[in-house]
């Protein structure tokens, strides 16, 4: 039986190494968006894919600084609904 995060990894070094260079820090930045892998994890799958080390942790960082950032403006937004439909203002 094998462990669904060990194989969401090897399948993102996979894709890496099999996808044209500049393309590669795209699949490093959305793997730093999977929660589990993150940015360091990304960083590591985006090395051991063949790509530069500072490339790597840039890309994984901005992968997931801007999941981060969506989760944060999206739940922001649906508490801001509830409360006004509760009749009690949103505080800022």
């Amino acid at each position: 039986m094998s462990n669904p995060l060990t194989d969401l990894v090897l399948g993102f070094q996979n894709l890496v190494a099999d996808v044209p260079t500049l393309v590669q820090p795209l699949i490093v930045a959305a793997a730093g968006a999977v929660p589990f892998i993150e940015g360091e994890g990304a960083a590591a799958i985006g090395i051991i894919g063949g790509i530069h080390p500072v490339v790597a942790v840039l890309a994984a960082a901005i992968g997931n600084l801007l999941c981060v950032a969506i989760v944060v403006l999206v739940t922001s937004r649906v508490r801001a609904a509830v409360t006004t439909r509760r009749g009690t203002p949103a505080k800022s």
